[in-house]
């Protein structure tokens, strides 16, 4: 599935750079991509949180038993870095000049898409996770 995200990611990143707006637009864009990407750290940061404060519950030392619970916490710091990564390079493409922000923009497309999907992976198995508690 890592996979296909991959390929997803470069895919869109391809489109990003083959159909780039102006500069104008770009400034736009980046804001909205590192807003984005701060406030879905945030939520996984908080969902780190939940999963850790729910140590003593028995399905969470059935989950560590059988290797789901690494799994998963090794899915969501997979997300979270992915955005800070996004979120950083998002920061950084503020700053790049005009003849390179198609550039710029094609890699942000590529990076943030590519987190969007781990996040989508980590958001699934926490669900059921989640679902299985109450």
């Amino acid at each position: 599935m890592r996979l296909f995200s991959f390929i997803l990611a470069i895919s869109l990143a391809y489109l990003a750079y083959r159909f780039a707006p102006d500069a104008r637009v770009d400034h736009a864009f980046t804001t909205a991509i590192a807003g984005v990407s701060a406030t879905l750290l945030g939520f996984l940061i908080a969902a780190l949180s939940i999963l850790t404060a729910v140590l003593n519950r028995r399905l969470i030392i059935n989950l560590r038993k059988t290797g789901h619970y690494d799994n998963l916490i090794h899915d969501l710091i997979h997300a979270s870095l992915m955005f800070l990564v996004s979120l950083v390079f998002a920061l950084m493409s503020m700053f790049v000049p005009d003849k390179f922000t198609t550039y710029a923009i094609s890699l942000q497309v590529g990076i943030f898409s590519y987190a969007v999907a781990t996040f989508l992976l980590a958001g699934k198995k926490f669900v059921m996770v989640i679902r299985v508690l109450e």
